[in-house]
């Protein structure tokens, strides 16, 4: 699994690409298909960037905790 830091390296590439395609799509001497297309790419990379983001923030969020279960752990009562 990528670490937060790449995770955010990603998304900023992914960011980039959206734009590069999208600003594509915006050129008057491209068919109408190819435009849909070149947006439709746009749209998967800005929320793959979206998706990385998150995962990058979730990393962070559950970094292993120091200490018997953690800060704040709920103990692990088992039922009969």
């Amino acid at each position: 699994m990528p670490t937060a830091a790449q995770c955010q390296a990603l998304a900023k590439e992914y960011q980039a690409l959206a734009k590069e395609y999208k600003d594509l799509a915006q050129e008057s001497d491209i068919s109408a298909d190819r435009a849909a297309l070149l947006n439709n790419i746009a749209r998967s990379f800005k929320g793959l960037a979206t998706q990385l983001d998150m995962l990058a923030a979730n990393t962070r969020d559950e970094r292993p905790r120091r200490g018997a279960g953690g800060a704040g752990a709920v103990p692990y009562v088992r039922s009969h």
